[in-house]
């Protein structure tokens, strides 16, 4: 992926982290992508980098953005790539955001499948304990 567009994900991402997904009825979740790209669309159409990121928290109901990185990605030329492309760039967006959620279900995962082993041998020794005092109570 080119330099440029990799950027206008990055921005994308930061403004995608700031959407109170929570809040949001389920139905609206639903079509969550089909309305991100709308906004998307029409906040890159602003004169300024600045003003898109104000149209768009102003769609959203974003009443401040949390992370200073998107200042590094927020540029004349990041704008221009969404503009160019916006559905190729909320697509990349789209993958990444699957991954980064895949990669949380995997761990959360193996975390149960961890407490699950850890309780399961937490149970074979409390029953070989309880073998070994009946034994040595026989002796």
């Amino acid at each position: 992926m080119p330099e440029s567009e990799e950027k206008a994900v990055k921005l994308l991402y930061f403004m995608w982290k700031n959407i109170d997904h929570e809040g949001m009825s389920a139905s609206r979740r639903m079509g969550i992508w089909d309305e991100f790209l709308n906004k998307v669309i029409f906040s890159s159409r602003s004169p300024t980098p600045e003003r898109m990121l104000e149209t768009f928290a102003r769609k959203f109901g974003i009443g401040a953005y949390r992370n200073p990185e998107m200042l590094d990605k927020l540029t004349e030329e990041t704008v221009q790539v969404i503009r160019k492309s916006p559905r190729k760039i909320v697509l990349l967006l789209r993958n990444v955001i699957e991954v980064e959620k895949k990669r949380y279900q995997d761990r959360a995962g193996k975390q149960a499948v961890n407490k699950l082993a850890e309780k399961m041998q937490a149970n074979l020794d409390a029953s070989w304990n309880e073998f070994v005092n009946e034994r040595e109570g026989q002796a």
